[in-house]
């Protein structure tokens, strides 16, 4: 489940999402009737009473209340993208739309899936459609971030929940594997362009002294935990959200450094 600072649900991106709002473009926050505007407030309020300490309260009052319209803007900044040489399929569009609302001020951050990844038959050929789109994606985010000068804010992050074997079943697919890998790019980072951890020729992960990451037979093993660990320290998210979803001890301190 995905939550925004506790306050309100997440929104799924569709193209149905984005029909709504072009239509609704002339309306405005601030347009709104005296009745709808006090039915907000008492969630907010409602909200207020369950979480007195929580500060996002107040952000978002001031944003659903001000009258810059967030939902006007980012289907403006929506309309004004060009795809150049990206295709038009719905990957694609689905990240200029998420870009957009990242312009206007209507999200931070999108988590994006894609599905087709578990190829336990016929793995080369059925890998090739979910390769290819979340590669779309990648570079949709950077292509749409630089056309509305927001690429030095961005953080893209892919990863999955586990990797395929390297070698093959009696089916041509690949089964699940602890082992595998993730993608952190941020433009100009310090720490950027290089490769974090090693496995041996059977793609089995070798231990990492967790100060210099160089092999280390007493070090520890990276995993998603450790990555986890350092995008928080990397971002300074709250203390709060750490002890909601908290992760086991074993940060490596120097990952997202120079």
């Amino acid at each position: 489940s995905f939550e925004t600072g506790g306050i309100i649900a997440a929104t799924q991106i569709n193209g149905g999402l984005i029909q709504v709002l072009k239509s609704s473009q002339s309306i405005g926050l601030q347009n709104l009737t005296a009745s709808a505007t006090q039915l907000i407030e008492n969630d907010i309020n409602r909200a207020i009473a369950t979480r007195p300490s929580n500060a996002s309260i107040d952000l978002y009052r001031s944003a659903i209340m001000q009258k810059n319209n967030y939902f006007s803007e980012t289907i403006n900044f929506y309309q004004s993208l060009e795809l150049g040489d990206l295709p038009d399929i719905p990957a694609v569009n689905d990240i200029k739309f998420v870009l957009a609302g990242f312009a206007a001020g209507a999200s931070i951050a999108c988590d994006y899936s894609v599905n087709g990844f578990d190829t336990h038959d016929n793995h080369d050929k059925n890998m090739q459609q979910p390769l290819s789109t979340i590669a779309h994606a990648a570079n949709a985010a950077w292509h749409f971030a630089e056309q509305l000068n927001i690429a030095h804010r961005l953080i893209v992050f892919i990863s999955s929940e586990f990797g395929r074997t390297p070698f093959y079943n009696d089916v041509a697919g690949k089964d699940h594997w602890p082992f595998h890998s993730a993608i952190i790019m941020k433009k100009d980072a310090p720490w950027a362009q290089r490769v974090v951890g090693k496995t041996d020729d059977r793609l089995v992960g070798i231990p990492l002294n967790p100060n210099t990451l160089l092999p280390d037979p007493n070090g520890v093993l990276l995993d998603m935990n450790h990555i986890h660990q350092a995008l928080r320290q990397y971002l300074s998210t709250s203390h709060t959200l750490n002890q909601k979803y908290p992760l086991e001890p074993g940060l490596v301190n120097n990952f997202l450094v120079g």
